[in-house]
């Protein structure tokens, strides 16, 4: 089960608590046995030793720390996934602890059935979605609308984790404005555009109590630039020249 696959995520801790928080997360992963790669942006490097001590994890931080972005952190762990040559590659924010102690090892069992493979998306039921926060349940209802239009499948898009074909990965390497939260449906626009299909699968995935309270004005306004970074990165996958695929 799950033969040549890898899982790409990425961390940054700024602080002893998020070092803490991200290295038990991740001990979660690695329960699965299977190789974990990690793009890592101005953590210390003790945190890097920790996670690199852990078995099947490779952490490396990306080049020139002081300009990366978030989508510079992305790029360094597919490059390294890339590397190994997988059949698979599952991709996760670090912050799923609940989700990968109870439902990883299902959720990539019944991955494994999808054949051809393209993207297949991580998607929270109803039920789940209306336990997020208000403000988060808007604007990612309104990206939710927006890519069920576009691929054809009405649901939840926005929970975090999915699997893609490797022969996706080479057209989000290439990305060289930052798109922000954007590559995430880049990757998926850019996987419709070359036939592979666009799955949902959908499960309980309710919202974890430390993240139900996120209603907060910066938070509202963390959600929007989110959204905003969705439309930019599904148009311009939308429109990425066809012959370049």
């Amino acid at each position: 089960m799950f033969d040549h696959t890898m899982i790409a995520t990425m961390t940054r801790a700024r602080t002893r608590e998020e070092e803490d928080l991200q290295f038990h997360s991740i001990k979660e992963l690695v329960r699965l046995d299977l190789p974990v790669v990690i793009g890592d942006r101005n953590s210390r490097p003790a945190f890097l030793m920790r996670l690199n001590d852990l078995p099947n994890v490779t952490a490396r931080s990306v080049d020139r720390p002081e300009t990366a972005t978030l989508l510079t952190q992305i790029q360094t762990a597919l490059q390294m996934a890339m590397e190994r040559k997988p059949n698979r590659i599952f991709y996760t924010e670090p912050d799923k602890q609940r989700f990968f102690r109870y439902r990883l090892a299902q959720t990539l069992a019944t991955m494994e059935n999808h054949d051809p493979l393209g993207v297949t998306i991580v998607a929270r039921d109803e039920e789940s979605f209306a336990t997020f926060p208000e403000g988060q349940r808007l604007t990612e209802s309104l990206m939710n609308q927006l890519c069920g239009e576009t691929f054809g499948v009405a649901g939840d898009y926005q929970y975090g984790p999915f699997l893609l074909a490797p022969e996706i990965v080479p057209s989000i390497l290439a990305i060289e404005e930052n798109l922000g939260w954007g590559w995430r449906q880049y990757a998926w626009a850019i996987a419709h555009r070359m036939g592979l299909p666009v799955r949902l699968l959908r499960g309980d995935f309710p919202c974890p109590p430390e993240q139900c309270g996120e209603d907060d004005p910066a938070h509202r306004i963390y959600r929007m630039e989110q959204f905003a970074q969705g439309i930019h990165g599904l148009a311009s996958g939308l429109k990425f020249p066809l012959d370049r695929l």
